[in-house]
């Protein structure tokens, strides 16, 4: 099925999602060490040397390394993979929070990262999710990150609405699988459960009568219990 999409510049794109290439996983890691070299990450010239300094030893010099050397070959792999998952935990954690525009960049930021240059914020979610699982779907990482990124969205929206969703609870539930799966961390956690608690309270104040305020406010406070277990 094609959809109409407007790609960086603001040209209608007619987009066949069974048409897109996958992302392989050897440019992915070209692309990461490319923006983490050249500054398009913001990474400053002191971190950049000392992650090559941690990895290659003291006296590294750039010069030094050969792209055909095996043992070269894994370290530079093992940064561009280290770099990588730095890069989407601050994804996540922007992504789940309940901040407009950092949800607007966190999303920006995953669309760079699976080298999709569409803009796709006024498109359907069911098409976001099928160009996202199209392109990096098979890349486990990629494919958590943006299942977190769409959590944090949906979350958004009924906080912006002032409503909540049964959808809600099985959101809950997959944050609590990522977490202990390692793919999120306590702090991404813990500020789930505090935005989930706003949710309910948010959504507390739109009820008219006492019984139903405390309802929603009850299951407010055991959210925001959840999350202050998870801060050390």
């Amino acid at each position: 099925m094609a959809e109409q999409v407007a790609d960086e510049a603001g040209n209608i794109q007619v987009v066949r999602v069974e048409d897109m290439e996958p992302l392989s996983y050897a440019r992915l890691m070209d692309r990461t060490l490319y923006k983490f070299l050249h500054g398009v990450w913001n990474y400053s010239d002191d971190r950049i040397g000392e992650v090559f300094i941690n990895k290659f030893g003291k006296g590294f010099d750039l010069s030094t390394i050969n792209p055909d050397n095996d043992e070269h070959k894994a370290i530079i792999l093992e940064i561009a993979q280290e770099i990588l998952a730095d890069r989407l935990m601050r994804i996540k954690k922007e992504g789940t929070s309940l901040v407009a525009d950092n949800v607007n960049q966190a999303t920006e930021d995953m669309l760079d990262i699976a080298d999709v240059n569409l803009d796709i914020s006024q498109a359907p979610t069911s098409l976001c999710k099928d160009i996202f699982a199209r392109r990096v779907g098979h890349i486990p990482e990629l494919r958590d990150t943006y299942e977190i990124l769409w959590n944090g969205h949906r979350l958004f929206d009924l906080y912006s609405a002032g409503v909540v969703s049964p959808d809600i609870n099985e959101d809950v539930l997959k944050m609590q699988d990522m977490y202990r799966n390692g793919v999120i961390n306590r702090e991404i956690l813990a500020s789930y459960y505090y935005n989930v608690a706003m949710v309910y309270e948010k959504y507390s104040m739109q009820k008219n009568n006492a019984q139903a305020v405390y309802k929603e406010h009850y299951r407010a406070v055991e959210f925001m219990k959840k999350s202050l277990s998870k801060v050390e």
